[in-house]
């Protein structure tokens, strides 16, 4: 079966008239679902956080104060809402309450999910901070399974925020990593959406023809998945490295 590369340079019809209309509705739609995939980062990160703290935080019966899943599930919301200062100010109060657990797990994966908040709201030094921290606590813990789930996601942030800051090789490194570990847990939407991502900073370095054999494999992995929504911003991503890329060979 001819590769997806082989497809782009031989067939002519890809690009013809009607297709054309075909892919921007395919662009429109993906529009809404995906804006550089940050988003996505957040909220599969907030998912894995109730999933992993259900485990890990006791909660007394007692006491009134909200708890730190909850917190962070009220911060995913107010992040999706828009509500960013606001969700800034809940997820330090999350933050906060995991260090009094003495769960370091949690501390960092809420420090991941707050330097993405930061990130969107341009607060470049603070979200460094955030990300740093929250990497240098995963680091101290026991590389187990509950541990890299925590990892995988937080690698995703960081690559976000050195693309965003114009850092692209460090940002495919990040990627890569978070890729290689989302493989390792076998979770297959992770791993291609880290793939995805990458591509962004391949193009900003000029390696267009790198960035489409990346697509072309996420395209291959997504063969037999039911992940549409995905599937669309394969084709967004695919669409945005062939406007990008010059005329001449692809590097």
């Amino acid at each position: 079966m001819p590769s997806l590369w082989t497809k782009l340079n031989i067939k002519r019809s890809f690009l013809s008239y009607a297709y054309r209309w075909k892919f921007l509705f395919l662009l429109l739609v993906s529009a809404s679902l995906t804006v550089f995939l940050s988003t996505g980062i957040f909220s599969s990160l907030a998912s894995a956080t109730v999933a992993d703290t259900r485990i890990s935080v006791t909660q007394n019966p007692i006491s009134t104060e909200p708890s730190a899943a909850s917190l962070v599930q009220q911060g995913k919301e107010l992040y999706e809402a828009g509500q960013l200062a606001t969700a800034v100010k809940v997820l330090k109060q999350a933050t906060e309450a995991y260090q009094k657990q003495g769960d370091a797990r949690g501390v960092a994966l809420t420090l991941s999910n707050l330097s993405l908040a930061y990130q969107k709201l341009g607060q470049w030094s603070e979200a460094s901070d955030a990300i740093n921290t929250s990497l240098q606590l995963i680091g101290q813990q026991n590389q187990v399974p509950e541990t890299l789930k925590i990892l995988a996601p937080a690698l995703n942030i960081q690559g976000s925020l050195q693309q965003r800051r114009g850092e692209s090789e460090q940002a495919v490194t990040s990627w890569q990593q978070a890729a290689a570990i989302y493989a390792q847990l076998g979770d297959e939407h992770g791993k291609n959406q880290a793939l995805i991502n990458q591509t962004q900073a391949l193009q900003a370095l000029g390696l267009y023809r790198r960035a489409l054999d990346t697509l072309e494999q996420v395209n291959q992995n997504l063969q037999s998945s039911s992940d549409s929504r995905l599937k669309v911003v394969l084709w967004r991503s695919l669409g945005s490295a062939l406007r990008t890329k010059p005329a001449t060979e692809c590097r």
